[in-house]
């Protein structure tokens, strides 16, 4: 008669595990937090010669890309996205930052003509600000050669709240990202349809 009891036993705690331990996962996902990465506040002078910061842009939220313009393997393909990004978004809830490695190649002329023209705004930053910044986001290889190529998403104080390789950068996904951060509460007069 113990045999077949601790079989039950045995088959049971098997169940169990098959079926909660799953169970639990998924649980545990849908309250899962994510590390939130806060990068240290910079300013930035756009080609116009105009000083900006995170803290002082109209719109929300910020998308950062960190590129140069004689790149032949990221930077092309996700400007290319960034653009398509540019075209749908709403300016008053989302701003776009191409922030350049390369500021003794990527004149403002240059930036004025393959990335401005695109309605992405970019920037230079100082060399300090720049290297604090790529060794903030982890893209810390000496040679700009293999930087890591993915895009930011801030909001004004700085903190990452997502971010996408470029494999995985689309407007669609970006649209629905974008309406999971807005607070409903705070931004209720903004139609989340319009961003």
């Amino acid at each position: 008669m113990a045999l077949p009891y601790r079989l039950f036993v045995k088959v049971s705690v098997l169940a169990l595990t098959v079926i909660g331990l799953p169970l639990c996962l998924w649980l545990a996902s849908l309250w899962a937090i994510k590390p939130l990465l806060t990068i240290t506040p910079f300013s930035w002078i756009n080609i116009d010669g105009d000083r900006s910061s995170l803290a002082s842009s109209q719109a929300p939220f910020t998308l950062l890309f960190l590129g140069y313009l004689s790149c032949d393997s990221i930077c092309p393909a996700t400007l290319a996205e960034l653009a398509t990004v540019a075209r749908h978004r709403d300016p008053q809830l989302l701003q776009i930052l191409f922030v350049t490695l390369d500021a003794t190649h990527d004149t403002v002329e240059r930036r004025r003509r393959f990335v401005d023209s695109l309605g992405i705004e970019s920037v230079q930053l100082a060399d300090k600000q720049l290297s604090r910044l790529r060794f903030e986001l982890g893209d810390r290889a000496p040679d700009i050669a293999n930087h890591r190529g993915n895009v930011y998403l801030l909001n004004r104080q700085g903190i990452i709240v997502d971010f996408f390789s470029s494999a995985n950068l689309s407007w669609p996904a970006l649209h629905d990202r974008l309406i999971s951060q807005l607070d409903v509460q705070s931004l209720s007069s903004i139609n989340p349809r319009s961003i």
